[in-house]
């Protein structure tokens, strides 16, 4: 007997000892009316464990949530993300087969999960999501180029079948040998408005800070402050290669420090596709590298936009592009970024500024200074729903 309760303990000291990863079932039935209520990283875990029956359900933040012990977790390698991209899925070996997108709504409610840590160097993409959302139909906007005011309005409009909301994701540290990215590899037929995103970003290829991947999707009011550690790839501020989806009223700052003999910029939605048309998926060598809000886009359109990205040490760049061209489809209206924190010149038609321009408040006057943005003269731009996050 006493035998037996001795093998019990040490079972139980066992359990205990590698107990990083446990899934705890939150209250609530995902209903809209009685949405999970996220409160623990536990139940985070249990969101991916289950992301399978995740379509149509509802999930809430409760309570901020301190994530740093996932620094220990899965012998180092932290937390593992929730759903996996489209891409993993169709390997039939792929450990992350059993893991669909999430396709659910995820409302931050004002909170806050920090310290969330992913050290995945021979992984394909770090983030807090795999992917959120599916490919779907956008009706007149799988047919109609973006150019038109009118259908960005309708696109604004939509009821998406999956998103994120009022979410802070701050103080990550993700890494990935391809990918990384703050909240999602791909976000697809979703849409995500007031998130905060901060934090450490490292891979060889693509580096952004809200989502690597972004179709047909919607994208207002969020933030992002990121160091981004790349060597090879093109870095975005929100979303690295974009088709069909809008961005407006959002803001990016961080610093890089360019590695590569080239370097292309372009600071809200970037291309890692011209990279490897250019060189070749596999490529090693010298690649390109974009920095910007948006890298790659394709009728795509971005308004009320500020790039705020310092690049550090004495490299200047040989061509910046700050914002997709207004071309294919693409339309970019009063973007601004920081001519002299990217080593660029000043070009107003471009929306590329200087330092002392972008804190002036005149230059702002279409931006909705009432409702959605602070902005006081030799201050940046604030966004008032990110407020108690986001600092000058």
């Amino acid at each position: 007997m006493k035998k037996l309760i001795y093998s019990a303990f040490i079972a139980l000291l066992a359990v205990n000892a590698v107990s990083d990863n446990v899934a705890v079932k939150p209250e609530g039935d995902g209903s809209k009316e009685k949405p999970y209520l996220i409160s623990k990283i536990e139940h985070l875990v249990w969101m991916r464990e289950t992301v399978a029956s995740s379509e149509g359900k509802h999930y809430k933040m409760t309570a901020d949530i301190d994530a740093a012990e996932t620094k220990d977790w899965d012998n180092g390698r932290g937390f593992s993300p929730i759903g996996a991209p489209e891409p993993l899925i169709k390997k039939s070996s792929d450990v992350n087969r059993k893991f669909p997108p999430f396709l659910g709504f995820f409302d931050g409610n004002g909170h806050c999960i920090s310290n969330l840590y992913i050290n995945r160097p021979k992984e394909e993409y770090a983030s807090l999501f795999g992917n959120i959302g599916q490919p779907g139909e956008m009706g007149v906007f799988d047919k109609w180029r973006l150019m038109c005011d009118e259908v960005a309005d309708t696109f604004r409009k939509r009821n998406f079948t999956c998103g994120v909301k009022d979410l802070a994701v701050v103080n990550s540290d993700l890494t990935a040998e391809l990918h990384a990215a703050g909240l999602a590899f791909q976000i697809n037929t979703c849409r995500v408005e007031g998130c905060y995103l901060t934090g450490r970003l490292s891979a060889l290829r693509s580096l952004a800070g809200l989502a690597a991947v972004a179709e047909k999707s919607y994208v207002s009011e969020c933030a992002t402050d990121f160091e981004y550690d790349s060597r090879y790839s093109g870095l975005a501020g929100i979303a690295g290669y974009s088709k069909i989806s809008i961005y407006e009223d959002c803001s990016v700052s961080g610093k890089c420090r360019p590695h590569q003999r080239e370097t292309h910029d372009t600071l809200l939605a970037g291309t890692e596709k011209r990279n490897r048309m250019r060189y070749g998926a596999d490529y090693k060598g010298y690649e390109t590298m974009g920095i910007s809000v948006v890298f790659f886009s394709w009728d795509g359109a971005i308004f009320r936009c500020l790039g705020d990205l310092k690049l550090t040490g004495n490299r200047s760049l040989p061509s910046v592009h700050p914002f997709p061209e207004n071309h294919g489809g693409n339309m970019t209206k009063d973007s601004f970024c920081d001519a002299e924190k990217l080593h660029t010149q000043r070009n107003p038609e471009m929306g590329v500024l200087k330092t002392l321009e972008l804190r002036q408040k005149k230059n702002y006057e279409n931006w909705d200074q009432e409702k959605i943005w602070e902005i006081k003269d030799g201050e940046l731009p604030r966004l008032r729903r990110l407020k108690r996050w986001q600092k000058n």
